[in-house]
């Protein structure tokens, strides 16, 4: 089993209840290893939460998977939402970063038919994206940004997500050593 090695946690500082951290990885050998098999995304990625727009949250589910020998196997979840436009009762709000999207039980899929939507336990840390039309010529690097961080959900009522801001002000902490992003 390979894991992520050594590495530092960051998170909001006290007395924050926001669920997010962030983890830099400190073993060159897995970060190599990661890098040969991943495309990472950068902080052209990211932008501000918009309002009133169409969001995708993509993300691999515990709900469905399936284990042979050392592999995990899994279908990859990308689910079109809209945003809330309440706050439901939850353990610990942070009305200025928790984002809160529709979440039904059901789904329709491309060819028109109706599949039971999987419950998103595993799923928390996965990108929540706005679709945003762009000015000019249309490509996926101009139309979708992330622009939270899904951290808990009700299945059949809403997902919960923590506004990117949360994820930028960890990044910004000095003792992380990197410079602004976005």
């Amino acid at each position: 089993m390979q894991t992520l090695g050594t590495f530092e946690i960051y998170r909001p500082a006290p007395p924050s209840h926001i669920d997010v951290v962030v983890l830099e990885l400190k073993d060159r050998e897995n970060i190599a290893t990661l890098k040969s098999g991943w495309r990472f995304l950068s902080f052209d990625a990211v932008e501000s939460f918009p309002f009133n727009t169409r969001f995708v949250l993509s993300g691999f589910p515990l709900e469905g998977a399936s284990w042979k020998d050392e592999r995990v196997g899994q279908d990859f979840l990308m689910l079109s939402t809209d945003a809330l436009h309440y706050a439901p009762e939850v353990k610990s709000p942070e009305p200025t970063v928790d984002r809160f999207f529709h979440l039904e039980t059901e789904g329709v899929l491309l060819d028109g038919s109706k599949r039971a939507i999987p419950r998103l336990r595993g799923l928390s840390g996965a990108s929540l994206w706005a679709y945003v039309e762009p000015a000019g010529i249309w490509s996926p690097q101009t139309a979708l940004k992330v622009v939270a961080v899904q951290n808990s959900a009700k299945h059949g009522e809403w997902i919960r997500c923590a506004d990117w801001k949360v994820v930028r002000e960890i990044f910004n902490q000095p003792s992380l050593g990197l410079i602004s992003p976005r």
